[in-house]
């Protein structure tokens, strides 16, 4: 207050925004929901679950049958029933879900892996590519290389249509857990108590710490901040920077944790222990705790846009949890997602409200004094504060990640168009271009925007320090 160059009404609207706050809206959480009982539930442990590029959703589990599942949560069709037990399940990251090429690949417990088409096509089997079950399976962020990970304790590189290429690392035991770096440049995997960094250039040494008082089962490596989250047998979920420094130690849950996922946006991630499914912050505190009757949660998969998480369980249920509650604010202006199509904005000032309803359910907000920009599955609506009831509707080909304004004009990321600068009747102005810029990493932390700048770090030059 005593600021002399802070307004009197933004110092008013922070005032009213904190005591609404305490009034006690449910923050940011999950609402979990369930597959109906009956034949869309799969009989027995659902081991593997991916998402698509198109919204389907593919399930795999120990009673042989591999499902598709709509983003809405309903069966779409048993895609094929297969002879043997598999142990993961991941579709190729350029998958749309409907192509004639597109694939998926799982590992089995006899030590082989195999490549499905869509259709339930077998297009590939490597018999024996490990000696005891293959525990992980996972495409690097471009595609081009698969790696699996055994009971032998060996890492493996494969290439697309599943040639082997070399023994990316050992270890003594069995590997329960591994993921690819954001660059595709390192490989993370679990050994016992411990977490193992290992580069893939051969000269560079690999980075080994005691993680977990008890067996580490997961791990993920967040594709934007490229920090790293394990759980384990101790019931704790832990966060690292690659380096091995601990930055964050949960207090320990009733059962181990047995699954954790970061979302494609960086923001936050998933936690899943034994009737258990947890929303963390990107820092390691919880937003939200649902204790669905589900048994342990041996899989996650976030949708692209970062809205939805769905778990596979050991009662042979699928869950879907819808992320609800997000808020931005600007100014005397508040919106707030309420439901998975509603969108409420509220100023604080007067208590003027406005309550907006989409077709289909929104995926990111952004809000300026001027402007609320909503993302749905398929569209942009640009909406003037001035006048909530006519906004200006641009259709989406791709999965926008991110919305930065200023100005006269904004920033958009999707997964077709790249990176964009639009005005805020959705004209395209410019797509900003530069050599070996990917746009799937591009993120606040990478990005700054003022009406006559754009500004973006480069991914892909080790010479620029990390922001």
């Amino acid at each position: 207050r005593n600021e002399p160059n802070v307004p009197t009404g933004a110092v008013r609207a922070a005032c009213v925004r904190l005591s609404r706050r305490a009034a006690a809206q449910p923050p940011m959480h999950l609402a979990v929901r369930g597959c109906d009982p009956g034949d869309a539930r799969h009989g027995d442990i659902v081991t593997g679950l991916s998402w698509s590029n198109a919204g389907e959703l593919l399930t795999v589990s120990d009673d042989h049958k591999v499902r598709v599942w709509s983003v809405d949560g309903e069966p779409v069709q048993q895609l094929s029933e297969v002879s043997f037990y598999c142990t993961g399940l991941l579709w190729h990251p350029s998958a749309t879900g409907r192509a004639q090429g597109d694939v998926f690949v799982v590992g089995c417990t006899d030590g082989s892996f195999r490549l499905i088409s869509r259709q339930g096509r077998v297009e590939k089997v490597e018999a024996n590519a490990h000696e005891g079950a293959v525990t992980c399976v996972r495409w690097s962020r471009d595609g081009a290389s698969l790696a699996t990970a055994g009971e032998d304790g060996l890492i493996k590189s494969w290439s697309r249509t599943g040639m082997f290429r070399a023994n990316l690392a050992a270890s003594q035991g069995t590997v329960h857990a591994m993921c690819w770096s954001p660059d595709s440049d390192q490989i993370l995997f679990s050994y016992e108590r411990h977490l193992i960094v290992r580069p893939l250039q051969p000269s560079s040494k690999q980075t080994q710490w005691k993680a977990h008082d008890a067996p580490v089962l997961c791990c993920d490596w967040n594709p934007v901040t490229g920090f790293l989250a394990s759980g384990g047998e101790d019931c704790k979920y832990r966060l690292w920077d690659a380096y091995g420094r601990q930055l964050y130690c949960s207090a320990p849950v009733e059962y181990s944790i047995s699954a954790i996922a970061w979302a494609p946006s960086g923001q936050y991630f998933a936690v899943g222990s034994f009737n258990l499914l947890r929303l963390c912050d990107k820092a390691g505190w919880s937003y939200s705790r649902a204790q669905p009757a589900c048994g342990s949660v041996f899989a996650l998969a976030w949708t692209g846009d970062s809205t939805q998480v769905t778990a596979g369980c050991g009662e042979g249920n699928v869950l879907f949890a819808q992320l609800v509650g997000r808020e931005v604010s600007c100014g005397p202006w508040e919106a707030r997602q309420t439901a998975a199509d509603v969108v409420t904005v509220v100023s604080v000032l007067d208590g003027q409200r406005e309550e907006l309803q989409f077709k289909d359910a929104v995926t990111e907000l952004s809000l300026s004094a001027a402007h609320l920009i909503v993302v749905t599955a398929t569209q942009l609506c640009i909406h003037a504060t001035s006048n909530f009831n006519t906004p200006h509707v641009v259709e989406l080909r791709g999965t926008v990640s991110l919305l930065l304004q200023s100005g006269p004009h904004f920033v958009m990321v999707d997964s077709v168009g790249g990176l964009q600068v639009l005005s805020y009747t959705g004209q395209l102005l410019s797509q900003p271009r530069f050599a070996g810029m990917r746009p799937s990493v591009l993120s606040p932390l990478s990005v700054a925007y003022a009406a006559d700048l754009l500004a973006v770090v480069d991914s892909a030059d080790a010479k620029v320090p990390p922001v």
